[in-house]
């Protein structure tokens, strides 16, 4: 039913460019995100929100036409007619599927995605691994290539001001949390391993996560008697993301090849420092100063975590550096990643067509 309905909107929205091509009043101020969804919960949504709200949408007189790799909501024969009669295509790209992460069929979501990255005239990667990952799974694109990082409201996620030291420091997990407890595991393992050397803390675990996942957590942290020390929230938003973020110290993210994670640079701007996989394009968002590289073995065929050794080693470390990284990390979020930048940045590329 789910890929019905997929299919069914993608027809209606290839519909609705087709009479945009032929019928609209082409006006180059306006741009059709043909088809993308908004939403607060999850980062493309996030982003398609931003650019939504910013720019507008028009299903008609629409003079650019911007896809989204994780929205292919749009035929690629309708893309190949829009090229025809000389109507830009921007292209935003993010991940690629492969077997390692995705499992069977990953291959055939691969071509859908290569129909649309292809066509483009601009191709807009969300970071320098984007890009890669991209051209190894996808091809060369035919179009001309952009790094442009995804964005925060640095307005919006802020350091909190004041804090009860006696509470000591919070770290925050903040992940998708599937069938997979290897984003976690080494997070509750590297608890363990900062109390024990004597540093006041806790963790805080938000974010969406399976029963199994859930059972698991709760196996673990019941062993290393961590009951007292762990709070699990559940999924959060955009609304409720600040609060969340605003109240922890540091940020730990283990996920595998994340190509430009919201989560990441919504920690930064709070002032948090990033604990992270040295893996994906991460590494290309939090720098020395503001955070710590975990090292992981790295495979297209298999996901990797990682060792949950050198997790609690690096919670030390930066609660020795806390204040320094704090401040470096919403240094780097406002210079580097603020939503304003952004905007800019699209804008000087729309205007090229107009």
């Amino acid at each position: 039913m789910k890929d019905l309905l997929r299919f069914i909107y993608k027809i209606s929205i290839s519909i609705l460019i087709l009479i945009g091509v032929f019928w609209g009043k082409r006006n180059n101020e306006k741009v059709c995100f043909c088809g993308a969804f908004k939403g607060s919960i999850g980062g493309p949504l996030v982003k398609s929100k931003l650019l939504i709200d910013k720019f507008g949408q028009s299903y008609l007189n629409f003079g650019i036409l911007y896809t989204l790799s994780g929205m292919p909501y749009v035929s690629p024969r309708v893309l190949r007619i829009a090229k025809r009669k000389n109507i830009p295509i921007v292209h935003n790209q993010n991940g690629v599927f492969y077997e390692g992460w995705y499992g069977h069929g990953w291959q055939d979501r691969n071509k859908e995605m290569a129909a649309i990255y292809q066509k483009a005239d601009i191709i807009l990667f969300q970071s320098k691994f984007s890009q890669s990952s991209a051209i190894k799974f996808l091809g060369k694109p035919n179009g001309t290539e952009h790094i442009i990082y995804n964005a925060v409201d640095t307005n919006l996620f802020v350091p909190r001001v004041a804090k009860n030291k006696q509470e000591g420091l919070t770290f925050l997990v903040g992940s998708k949390n599937d069938n997979d407890f290897g984003r976690l595991r080494g997070a509750v393992i590297g608890l363990k391993f900062a109390l024990n050397s004597g540093l006041n803390c806790n963790l805080v675990i938000a974010g969406p996560a399976s029963k199994a996942v859930k059972v698991k957590l709760h196996t673990l942290t019941c062993k290393l008697g961590l009951n007292e020390k762990i709070k699990v929230f559940g999924s959060y938003n955009r609304l409720t993301a600040p609060t969340i973020f605003g109240n922890a110290d540091a940020f730990i993210t283990l996920d595998y090849n994340d190509n430009c994670p919201n989560k990441v640079l919504e920690a930064l701007s709070c002032g948090l420092p990033v604990i992270y996989s040295d893996t994906g394009g991460t590494p290309e968002l939090v720098s020395s100063d503001c955070g710590v590289s975990l090292s992981c073995r790295n495979s297209w065929d298999k996901v990797f975590y990682p060792e949950e050794s050198i997790v609690g080693p690096a919670m030390v470390e930066v609660s020795e550096k806390l204040g320094e990284m704090s401040y470096m990390s919403r240094q780097r979020a406002l210079e580097k990643f603020d939503t304003k930048i952004w905007f800019q940045k699209h804008e000087q590329i729309f205007r090229e067509f107009s």
